[in-house]
């Protein structure tokens, strides 16, 4: 027994130990009253450290990075931001920002299937037309949907202006969707219709909340 003790206390002794694992990681960041969920792909296995903002197929990298004494930096000089955290076997935690941008709170950790709770919910692929509750006439906009596996996709299209993806999951009643790509942060509440409509709130950093009421194309 106590030769199992000693094993079981020097396995989590070199875990404790152990660097940071490259791949998926999994966080939050906090922009005003908006908590936004974020996948970022970490590389840490070069002596150039790289990340990227994921949202779906879409990735936003990092141009620099670092890692060392338990502290990643990652420089994206497109928006000229910087992200710089704690970062452990465990956890992130730290800043991102830039003096466009300000700077803003992050946490996460490595992916873990464990917490992906949620599932597949009803189909809603394909493309809906917007419009805005108590409007005569749609707002020019559409949602395009896609879903792969429980995952499902949304590009929120405008005649000049096209989003990036917001992606997530059905939680029983509503999609909760959203999107982080180091300068853009949004959510998405999406909740079917008994008719077959969708009900659609967005809340993006900035501005103020918008609903929108959405009708399957093919049934107009």
């Amino acid at each position: 027994m106590r030769f199992i003790l000693l094993c079981i206390m020097l396995a989590s002794d070199a875990a404790a130990q152990s660097p940071p694992s490259s791949g998926r990681w999994d966080g939050t960041v906090v922009i005003g009253d908006l908590k936004v969920p974020f996948s970022m792909q970490l590389d840490l296995s070069q002596d150039d450290v790289s990340g990227a903002f994921v949202n779906g197929e879409e990735k936003v990298s990092s141009t620099h990075g670092t890692f060392g004494g338990g502290v990643l930096r990652l420089t994206f000089q497109q928006y000229d931001t910087i992200l710089e955290a704690d970062l452990g076997v465990g956890g992130l935690k730290g800043k991102y920002g830039g003096t466009r941008f300000g700077s803003y709170g992050v946490e996460g950790g490595p992916y873990c299937t464990c917490a992906a709770a949620g599932e597949a919910g009803p189909d809603i692929s394909g493309a809906w037309t917007l419009t805005e509750p108590g409007a005569p006439s749609s707002t020019g906009a559409q949602l395009v949907v896609q879903r792969k596996g429980a995952d499902t996709i949304v590009h929120l299209l405008h005649p000049d202006d096209t989003n990036g993806a917001l992606t997530g999951l059905f939680d029983g009643l509503s999609f909760m969707l959203h999107h982080f790509d180091g300068a853009r942060a949004s959510l998405m509440e999406i909740e079917p219709r008994p008719d077959g409509t969708l009900d659609v709130t967005l809340r993006e950093q900035h501005a103020a909340v918008k609903k929108f009421h959405a009708v399957r194309m093919a049934d107009q």
